[in-house]
Order: structure tokens, then C-alpha cells, then sequence
């Protein structure tokens, strides 16, 4: 969500951007959260914004969003050092904290 805030203006009406959000929250109802799901996430969100075409670019999708907003949110690092400590202990996604649940 911080991410999306980031990168529109309130109330800015974009049928793309609901479908992929839909889609997030659907596939997290479903599933925990995993490295896999934020880069596919991110690859989205900068296809969308028009700052990345995978087929054409090998770019980090994230720093093209970063350059392009200025900023990405500062709950982007400490949620890839929790999914990659998940991963190297051989999980492949963490689960919610309790007080989402």
C-alpha cells in the first residue's frame, strides 16, 4: 500500500492499478508474502507507470520506480531482510504477524 501511495495522487482513479491491487490482496489471502510476490508486484506497478518494459529492460523494476518518485517506501528493506532470513532458514515465505491475523 505505501508503495502505491508513493507512486499516485489521492483519489487517482487508474483501473490498472485497482486490478493489480486486487490481485495482491487476493494472492496474500491466499498465500504468505514472499520475495517472488513484491518483485512481481513491483515489475507491475513500473510496467504500469511506463518506467519498465520487462521484455526490453534487465532493470531493477524497483529503482525505476525510485528514480521516478523519488523515493521507495522505508518499509522496502527491513520486509526483503525478513522474506530473505525466511528464505536462507528454508522457508520460502514468513507468515503475518498475529495482529493482522
Amino acid at each position: 500500500m505505501e508503495l502505491i501511495e508513493i507512486c499516485t495522487e489521492r483519489d487517482h482513479r487508474e483501473p490498472e492499478l485497482f486490478a493489480l491491487l486486487r490481485r495482491a490482496f487476493g494472492y496474500l489471502d491466499a498465500n504468505n508474502p514472499n520475495a517472488r510476490a513484491v518483485a512481481h508486484f513491483e515489475t507491475e506497478l513500473a510496467r504500469i507507470a511506463g518506467v519498465h518494459d520487462v521484455r526490453r529492460l534487465k532493470a531493477n523494476p524497483a529503482f525505476a520506480l525510485g528514480n521516478l518518485f523519488g523515493r521507495l517506501p522505508m518499509s522496502r528493506t527491513p520486509l526483503l531482510k525478513t522474506l530473505a532470513s525466511a528464505r536462507s532458514a528454508g522457508r520460502d515465505s514468513v507468515e503475518p504477524p498475529a495482529k493482522y491475523l
